[in-house]
């Protein structure tokens, strides 16, 4: 979402933002916000919120909000904005989450910023202590992800020093069809290179899963696809199946979760990005994980007091 999305619930999200004079425009947004996560409930789906456009922008790309260059570091009016908008959210998440009963317990988390593109590690080090200190106040339980800046080892080191911020999630997106040396491999070498332990990729994710699992964390793929770049195929039918297969394996083996993108494309037949068509021309397969062999039976208490207890297990408190 962006910051814009949550003005219906506080207007003063807008305060001094690009977006301060389009309240009309997005007030209606976290209705339809809400809705969807009672939906995902309904079907047993869990939902991670994830701020993708954040006051000031914290990339330069267009999907951070605007067409405007990135100032989010340079600001501190933006940094602090967004440090309001992130508490609004998780207040208002909390209330939602509460105001039905049983409770929704499907609100698996909050991204802090998607992608962030810092001056320094240590600017967006700085920011991401404060605003989860002044989230922890609302809310000391719920997981909080972070955007990791394709530099997880140093990420993992960050979470694991400040273990005393509760759970803390790295978010790592993977694509292989972008750059120069993307579009120079060959299919079968980039299904290799994610199917061998001992490859860059694979050693990486088990390396940084370990080190934040120890401090009560994990990482997820918060972005990933099947495609490929026309350079790096042979035509060959198996090419995109192999590729995925290889990735699946990869992240049910090292990640504590993982998110496909994207579920559909405005047109259909593209198998590397639009799961529904990946699954439909047998590239994804149908099913992935467990199967369900009973009834599941609902235990709130049960199921809040596991969680409380793995989670004082895991801070030592």
């Amino acid at each position: 979402i962006g910051y814009y999305h949550i003005c219906g619930v506080d207007p003063s999200v807008l305060s001094g933002t690009t977006f301060n004079d389009f309240q009309s425009v997005f007030s209606g947004a976290w209705g339809r916000i809400t809705r969807a996560i009672e939906t995902a409930n309904k079907y047993g789906l869990g939902v991670l919120i994830d701020l993708h456009a954040a006051p000031g922008k914290q990339n330069n790309d267009a999907h951070a909000g605007t067409s405007e260059p990135a100032k989010f570091f340079s600001d501190k009016h933006s940094r602090e904005q967004t440090t309001h908008v992130l508490c609004t959210l998780i207040k208002a998440l909390h209330a939602h989450a509460n105001s039905h009963n049983p409770p929704l317990a499907n609100i698996i988390g909050v991204e802090l910023l998607n992608e962030p593109a810092p001056s320094s590690d240590q600017d967006l080090q700085t920011w991401y202590i404060s605003t989860i200190q002044a989230i922890r106040q609302i809310d000391s339980a719920i997981p909080l992800y972070i955007g990791e800046c394709w530099r997880t080892d140093q990420y993992a080191e960050f979470a694991e020093r400040n273990a005393s911020l509760g759970p803390i999630v790295l978010d790592h997106h993977l694509y292989r069809c972008f750059t120069t040396s993307d579009i120079s491999t060959p299919a079968h070498e980039h299904t290799r290179a994610l199917s061998d332990p001992g490859a860059s990729t694979p050693s990486m994710l088990t390396r940084v899963s370990e080190k934040v699992g120890r401090s009560g964390g994990g990482i997820i793929i918060g972005e990933w696809s099947g495609a490929l770049n026309p350079g790096s195929l042979t035509g060959q039918s198996w090419e995109h199946a192999e590729y995925v297969k290889a990735q699946l394996e990869l992240y049910e083996r090292t990640c504590v979760g993982w998110f496909f993108w994207t579920y559909k494309k405005q047109w259909g037949g593209d198998t590397g990005w639009s799961l529904r068509d990946s699954v439909g021309g047998d590239v994804f397969p149908d099913r992935v994980g467990l199967r369900r062999t009973a009834d599941i039976v609902k235990d709130e208490e049960g199921r809040k007091s596991r969680r409380d207890r793995v989670q004082k297990e895991a801070l030592g408190t």
